[in-house]
């Protein structure tokens, strides 16, 4: 299991958080900075600044270089920008710690700004952070989603993809470096090691020490996000007529409490396993098998701080929008009104505890979990083994009051058409 993670802080404030797992020969470094699009003062800020980051340093002073170095270890490697925090992340063979430490300390630690040409590349990475933007916008199934948080928050919260392109070009090199200075400080920062440790057991620490140990301490982002972002008058019935949509794309969310409430968001978990996402679930076996009204029907849970959404994501041909709706309705109204049986509770919790086992195999998604638990849980870490056990003592009677409580909410429908 992973209860052998250890936890601790730099003195420049970098908390650190790391597990040996002698059973398999990757190893997975991932550091986070409390600092994502939901801070941007101009959207796009969060996103262009992690692409920026890797423009070159003093010891790696061209992209080709970093980039040529994490390809000649075999390192799986990139980088993400989410809402709350922006991520920085390589696996490679365990005999790599070392190495995958040193670059991405080096990218968030040591970028040049000052260089004759950072002003050129600055402007080409304008230009390429909106050609992957499009991108999203041309991904029907994912910009659905940017459409929907846009109907349900506020502020940063609320920012998508089409925010973001209409303001980049107004971002200047002297809003990136201020956010990068006020942001990129030990205090908003964790890392995530997870794997082989090797001959590094014993002296993560140090080696974070030497490759971290000078960034500045700064002032830690205390900024969390609770039901203030969550929209007074969100849009509950939006349907758009879009470009390039084929099929009609339906998004039906409903608020959560977030990731803080630990519990609710395990609940929330076994509820949509055996609800909607494995095929024998009952808008699977329902809407997909049954009425043949849909290929695939998915769910996902979005957790911050104290807000998120629980989303029913699917899509179908024009002409069957209102019969899927209908009967999302129908199964929605039973599972609000009679719960789930005992022997679903019991299937979705062997499910959830088989695949959490699974994932213990891979050394970059337990890295990432470790990383979202000290984020959220700061006094409270909770390993594996642990969250198996939490599921475990989940009981039928507050499942399905949960799940009354959440679908008593008012939902929040969007429509992507043609």
């Amino acid at each position: 299991m992973d209860s052998n993670s250890i936890i601790g802080t730099l003195k420049n404030g970098i908390r650190y958080i790391y597990s040996h797992n002698p059973s398999i020969s990757t190893i997975s470094v991932l550091i986070t900075v409390r600092y994502g699009s939901a801070f941007d003062k101009k959207a796009g800020m969060a996103h262009l600044l992690e692409h920026i980051l890797f423009k070159g340093t003093k010891k790696r002073p061209q992209t080709k270089e970093i980039m040529a170095e994490l390809n000649s270890i075999g390192s799986e490697y990139n980088a993400y920008t989410s809402k709350p925090f922006t991520g920085y992340h390589a696996k490679a063979a365990y005999v790599h710690l070392e190495h995958c430490v040193d670059i991405l300390s080096d990218l968030v630690a040591n970028t040049n700004f000052y260089t004759e040409t950072f002003g050129h590349e600055f402007t080409q990475e304008k230009k390429i952070v909106v050609e992957e933007l499009k991108a999203i916008v041309d991904n029907k199934m994912r910009y659905v989603l940017e459409v929907l948080d846009k109907n349900i928050f506020t502020g940063g919260m609320g920012d998508n993809v089409t925010d973001d392109i209409a303001e980049i070009d107004s971002i200047t090199l002297e809003d990136i470096i201020a956010v990068y200075k006020q942001y990129y400080v030990g205090s908003n920062m964790i890392v995530s090691i997870n794997g082989n440790l090797g001959k590094h057991q014993s002296t993560i620490p140090q080696l974070l020490e030497q490759y971290l140990g000078h960034i500045p301490k700064g002032t830690p982002n205390k900024l969390t996000f609770g039901h203030s972002y969550f929209s007074k008058a969100p849009k509950r019935n939006v349907k758009i007529t879009e470009k390039g949509v084929v099929k009609a794309i339906v998004a039906l969310a409903y608020p959560n409490s977030g990731y803080r409430s630990r519990t609710k968001y395990y609940m929330l978990e076994l509820f949509r396993l055996v609800f909607c996402d494995l095929t024998s679930g009952r808008l699977f076996q329902d809407i997909r098998e049954k009425r043949g009204l849909v290929y695939s029907i998915k769910s996902v849970n979005f957790c911050y701080d104290n807000l998120g959404y629980f989303c029913i994501q699917t899509n179908t041909n024009v002409k069957n929008i209102q019969e899927l709706l209908k009967q999302l309705q129908v199964q929605l109204e039973a599972a609000k009104k009679h719960g789930l049986s005992q022997k679903e509770l019991d299937l979705a919790k062997s499910n959830y505890s088989g695949n959490m086992l699974l994932e213990l195999e891979d050394s970059m998604t337990v890295a990432d979990y470790n990383a979202y638990e000290l984020f959220y849980h700061p006094q409270s870490y909770t390993s594996y083994k642990e969250v198996i056990e939490l599921v475990d003592d989940i009981k039928l009677e507050e499942m399905n009051k949960f799940i009354r409580e959440l679908l008593s909410q008012e939902s929040i429908l969007t429509v992507l058409r043609p």
